[in-house]
């Protein structure tokens, strides 16, 4: 917290440099090279199932490097098969997402663990209403929960 310990009001812009995005796939090779994603020295998953939803625009392909994270560190990972996150949310919900939860639940016989980036994360928290029964949990990965904020060149 800045400002003496006041929040952040809502809505403000980041005030970080904008050129800092260009560090992204610095980001990523050190991703690949450290020893957590490559499953050393954390607890092992229990078999669940874990569902991946992509964020906007973007296809279950987003989310490779999750999806074989997952797998090795013990969990069975199962993509929704959304091709591109670019239709209507509820469609998407219905012709894919709800197909996904169903199949990982039938292989597993337990409730699901659903993961959403973005835009993904709000379609995770809603079909994690439509269908209470079949959902462990929803985890969200930047998605727009409370409010969204965005860099002061980008706004």
């Amino acid at each position: 917290m800045r400002n003496g310990g006041q929040a952040r009001p809502q809505g403000e812009s980041r005030e970080l440099p904008i050129w800092s995005e260009l560090l992204a796939g610095v980001e990523l090779g050190f991703l690949w090279v450290s020893p957590i994603f490559l499953g050393y020295g954390i607890p092992r998953g229990d078999g669940s199932a874990v569902v991946l939803v992509p964020g906007f625009l973007a296809s279950d392909l987003s989310l490779k490097p999750l999806h074989s994270w997952l797998k090795r560190i013990g969990y069975r990972s199962y993509y929704s098969g959304i091709s591109i996150n670019a239709e209507c949310p509820n469609l998407l919900i219905g012709q894919y997402l709800r197909t996904a939860i169903e199949k990982a639940h039938q292989a597993t016989q337990r409730k699901v663990h659903v993961v959403g980036h973005s835009l993904g994360g709000t379609m995770a928290r809603a079909v994690a209403a439509q269908m209470p029964e079949r959902i462990a949990s929803v985890i969200t990965l930047a998605a727009p929960i409370r409010s969204v904020t965005a860099h002061s060149t980008v706004l």
